[in-house]
């Protein structure tokens, strides 16, 4: 079975293919965490949150790969949020700003569609600014990912 580890170290191999992350990787418990790493890394830096599962939504136009009636399995979505932090400077035309959405770009490049660990590919949510975290010179960036996996209980139970 795929595990939230295994789903975790998938997505911080594929951000560390990006050359600005390369040796900056990590699995953070949320921004804060990640925060508190931006004071001894050089930037910009990755963390990857384990956001939370829930079951599949019922009525979404996608092969469960689950035999029908079978009341010990199911499909289980699986959500991750990718943080970026970049130094950020504003002085008359030198925005870095256009460094993170470059980063973010690439970044949806590499994980869209991709499988690895699990047969079924990561799919994009939603990408937003961090305002309430950013200030003194950084600002962060998220992308929300999902992938769905077949998770198969104890017959015993049916």
């Amino acid at each position: 079975m795929v595990t939230i580890d295994a789903l975790r170290a998938e997505l911080i191999g594929l951000l560390q293919e990006v050359p600005a992350f390369a040796n900056s990787g990590f699995s953070v418990f949320d921004i804060d965490d990640l925060k508190e790493k931006t004071d001894l890394q050089t930037l910009p830096i990755a963390g990857v949150v384990y956001d939370g599962a829930l079951p599949k939504e019922a009525g979404k136009n996608v092969a469960t790969g689950v035999a029908v009636g079978s009341g010990s399995a199911s499909v289980i979505t699986f959500q991750f949020t990718i943080i970026i932090a970049v130094q950020y400077h504003y002085a008359g035309q030198d925005d870095t700003k256009p460094q993170a959405t470059l980063l973010l770009t690439d970044l949806r490049g590499r994980i869209l569609g991709f499988k690895g660990v699990n047969p079924r590919p990561w799919r994009y949510l939603m990408e937003r600014p961090e305002p309430e975290a950013s200030g003194d010179g950084l600002v962060f960036y998220s992308q929300v990912w999902q992938t769905d996996i077949a998770v198969v209980g104890n017959f015993n139970n049916s």
